[in-house]
């Protein structure tokens, strides 16, 4: 994994591009396996733990290859040398899109609007799994800007 980021930083570097780094933290990785209630309709749950977790396709490496493809450090925080971490958070619904896209924390208006639409942009995942039954899981996504 810190191979994968270092050379993403060093190809950005070659080609003179602002670096950002990348980690995810499943929500798969906590102990409970209670439900949070959907607000939109009442039969349908959204776990946060879940016994297999939402996929990017072709997992982590290919997650951070394709933010690193897609992602623009916003002219005006790289202008005024703002970086930092912007964490989202997003269901993976059970047919595989993203919803409910939202900055949990943010770091600058221009960072964390350019974090959702990168996200918003994404193919469709793999979903999450909870006793063998594909579910709606939520997905905490950190990414670091970083010039």
């Amino acid at each position: 994994m810190r191979h994968l980021l270092l050379a993403l930083s060093v190809t950005a570097l070659i080609l003179g591009l602002p670096t950002f780094m990348l980690a995810t933290m499943p929500v798969a990785a906590q102990t409970t396996s209670n439900p949070v209630p959907d607000k939109q309709t009442e039969h349908s749950n959204i776990y946060g733990p879940v016994e297999l977790k939402p996929t990017f396709p072709g997992g982590d490496a290919a997650l951070y290859s394709w933010i690193a493809r897609n992602i623009v450090y916003p002219p005006s925080a790289a202008e005024e040398k703002i970086t930092g971490k912007v964490t989202l958070q997003f269901i993976v619904e059970k047919d595989g899109s993203l919803s409910n896209i939202k900055v949990v924390r943010g770091v600058h208006p221009a960072l964390d609007a350019e974090a959702i639409r990168v996200v918003k942009k994404m193919p469709r995942w793999s979903p999450g799994k909870m006793e063998g039954r594909i579910v709606r899981a939520t997905y905490i996504l950190p990414i670091t800007f970083k010039l």
